[in-house]
């Protein structure tokens, strides 16, 4: 297996003051946050797995078509980005799942489709509080738990879905997509 083909996890990705500073930033009352109903539609290749009620979920789009939405904002991710080796980035969106009863689990996914078309890309996702939700592969229904300040990397073909979480009030990751 190449190494562009692993799922790779840092835990305590970067400094305790740092991940303050942006845990900070995205849990505060002044974050803006959009609700996208239907986020898993079934287009593509995406495989819904929840009820018309779970299929929605809160985002902060901070980063797309070349730009960062808020400039305030673009400084905070520079330690991350490092980490990630970006050559080229694509996007950086915030996302807010609620809490629900049981878990729900919402789609299988890849970020872009088709992947062939992306063959390169990759994706990596920041959690920003620890909890019950995860992120599930389905290639080998590894599931890695949210946890603060974590980071995984894997390639954009990765078919995967996230969750609901039970114990918090919301699971907070952020995904990244990048050559």
């Amino acid at each position: 297996m190449k190494l562009s083909d692993t799922l790779v996890v840092i835990d305590n990705a970067i400094q305790k003051e740092e991940f303050d500073k942006i845990k900070n930033i995205i849990l505060s009352n002044e974050f803006d946050w959009h609700l996208i109903k239907n986020f898993v539609d079934n287009e593509e290749n995406d495989i819904v797995l929840c009820n018309k009620f779970n299929n929605y979920k809160f985002i902060h789009m901070m980063y797309s078509n070349q730009k960062f939405y808020n400039e305030k904002h673009n400084y905070i991710w520079s330690s991350i980005l490092k980490i990630l080796n970006v050559k080229d980035l694509i996007r950086i969106k915030v996302n807010l799942t609620m809490n629900t009863n049981k878990i729900v689990k919402h789609g299988w996914h890849c970020d872009a489709y088709p992947s062939d078309d992306y063959p390169h890309l990759k994706t990596a996702i920041y959690y920003l509080n620890t909890c019950d939700g995860y992120t599930e592969f389905k290639h080998n229904n590894q599931k890695i738990y949210s946890k603060e300040n974590r980071l995984i990397i894997f390639p954009n073909h990765f078919i995967h879905t996230g969750t609901t979480t039970t114990n918090e009030l919301a699971r907070y990751v952020v995904n990244f997509n990048f050559y």
